[in-house]
C-alpha cells in the first residue's frame, strides 16, 4: 500500500489554463514560467498560428511535459479552461471578455495590464467568474526586475494567481 502522500500526488488536479495572446512579449513570458508545473495549456492568438508553434517548441526544448494545444479561438479555449489569463493590450480586454462571458462561469479570469487597474470594470463585465486583475510594471526584458500588483475580490482565485506570479518569477504585491 502506498503512503497517503504519494497518492495524493497521484491523484493531484492537473488544471487547464488558457493563455489568450500567448504569443506576444507577455504571454509568451507566463506561459513559459507556468510551463513546468503540471498543467494543461491551452495556448491562443487570432492569426499568429507560426508565433505559438514557436512557443510550443521553445517550452518543449525547456524539456517540459506539460501539454500543449494551439488555438485560435478565445471563447473554445476558455470553454475548456479552468483558469483563463488573458495577456492582451488593455484596449482589447473588454472586446475579449465579451467574447468569453458566456463559458467563464466560476471560473478564474486573470487580466494582466501594464495600467494601475483594481478590475472593477472586468468584473462587471463578468459578475459569474473569479476576476483577477494583475498590473505590471518594470522591464519586460528581465523578468525579476517586474512588479505584479495583483487585485481581486475572491480569495482563492488570488493564491492561485499568487502561486502563479511565484513560479512565473515576478515580484508582486497583494492589494484585497
Amino acid at each position: 500500500m502506498l503512503p497517503l502522500h504519494n497518492k495524493q500526488k497521484e491523484m493531484a488536479y492537473k488544471n487547464t489554463i488558457a493563455i489568450i495572446g500567448a504569443s506576444y512579449t507577455l504571454g509568451t513570458i507566463i506561459a513559459i514560467g507556468i510551463s513546468n508545473v503540471d498543467n494543461r495549456l491551452l495556448l491562443m492568438d487570432e492569426g499568429r498560428l507560426p508565433q505559438l508553434v514557436k512557443l510550443r517548441n521553445e517550452i518543449f526544448a525547456l524539456k517540459s511535459a506539460t501539454e500543449i494545444e494551439l488555438l485560435h479561438c478565445c471563447k473554445g479555449a476558455s470553454w475548456e479552461a479552468d483558469i483563463i489569463i488573458v495577456a492582451v493590450d488593455s484596449t482589447k480586454q473588454i472586446d475579449i471578455a465579451a467574447k468569453i462571458k458566456e463559458v467563464s462561469t466560476c471560473k478564474v479570469v486573470i487580466f494582466f495590464t501594464s495600467s494601475a487597474n483594481n478590475g472593477n470594470e472586468m468584473q462587471k463585465l463578468l459578475p459569474h467568474s473569479k476576476v483577477i486583475n494583475v498590473s505590471i510594471s518594470g522591464s519586460i526584458k528581465n523578468v525579476a526586475s517586474m512588479h505584479a500588483i495583483v487585485n481581486g475580490k475572491d480569495l482563492q482565485a488570488l493564491q492561485i494567481t499568487i502561486e502563479m506570479i511565484k513560479k512565473i518569477g515576478f515580484n508582486y504585491q497583494n492589494k484585497i
